[in-house]
């Protein structure tokens, strides 16, 4: 479990990576003001100097407040890795 509420004084994509990186099957849970919203992908996160993408076919996304759920299709989602970023799900290609 990986949480922050000081986002201000601390590194939290470093953060993120020490206590996420090499683990599978991650769900992640934002919680920003009242909206909350988060995504799970089976791959596990790791955190390389240059930004990498990686295919991820289980992944999903979704939103309490707006009440969706986006499932990836046919391994198109991916995840952006980078030392630098905390989670980040691309799904624009799940619309398409």
């Amino acid at each position: 479990i990986f949480t922050t509420r000081d986002y201000t004084h601390t590194n939290v994509a470093a953060e993120f990576h020490q206590a996420c990186d090499n683990i599978p099957n991650t769900l992640v849970i934002i919680k920003s003001g009242q909206y909350i919203a988060g995504g799970y992908t089976e791959v596990a996160w790791s955190s390389p100097e240059e930004e990498t993408r990686q295919e991820s076919a289980n992944s999903f996304l979704f939103s309490l407040n707006k009440q969706f759920f986006l499932p990836s299709f046919h391994e198109e989602a991916e995840l952006i890795l980078n030392k630098d970023l905390g989670p980040v799900f691309d799904n624009d290609r799940c619309y398409g």
